[in-house]
């Protein structure tokens, strides 16, 4: 009869093993590396204080579940991710969905002007539009429907493809 209480304890071990096999599996890439990330040995280095200010923040963010209508770590959509970073790095209060945030601040006029902290918007084939913050040398922090709160490349051909507009809220 002892063993019986052993048995949930056993599949809750398992089911532990199987998590944390999952989680350590390498994962191969075209180009060796995830777009959410950047090359072995290259970090981040911010150009002014705005774009380390901003990445200071954001960093923490990365990783974080994507849930729709979310705005905090536990999970959340590209809008309310938005409007949070806003909030507490500026006091800055967004409209919460990605379409009203488009018509806040003042338009950029092109790609080549960007400043850190500017909300970029992008219309995805079938899907609402998409928001996120750019954070200099064509990377942009956003929260990812397939991937949670990731950095990406303006390079990357999708990403050029759904590109929009840029606003400047700050």
């Amino acid at each position: 009869m002892k063993h019986l209480y052993l048995f949930p304890n056993i599949l809750l071990l398992i089911f532990l093993i199987f998590c944390i096999q999952g989680c350590g599996s390498a994962l191969r890439y075209p180009n060796g590396y995830p777009d959410s990330a950047y090359p072995p040995g290259e970090a981040f280095r911010a150009v002014n204080e705005t774009e380390e200010y901003i990445w200071n923040e954001v960093r923490k963010w990365q990783g974080v579940p994507y849930n729709w209508g979310g705005y905090s770590r536990a999970g959340v959509d590209c809008s309310g991710f938005t409007k949070v970073i806003y909030q507490k790095l500026f006091d800055i209060r967004l409209p919460r969905t990605s379409q009203a945030q488009a018509g806040a601040g003042q338009p950029v006029s092109g790609k080549q002007f960007l400043r850190a902290g500017d909300l970029l918007f992008f219309q995805l084939p079938g899907k609402f539009h998409h928001v996120g913050i750019y954070l200099g040398k064509q990377k942009f922090i956003h929260a990812s429907r397939s991937r949670g709160v990731k950095v990406s490349s303006l390079t990357r051909p999708y990403w050029q493809r759904s590109y929009r507009t840029s606003r400047r809220v700050l």
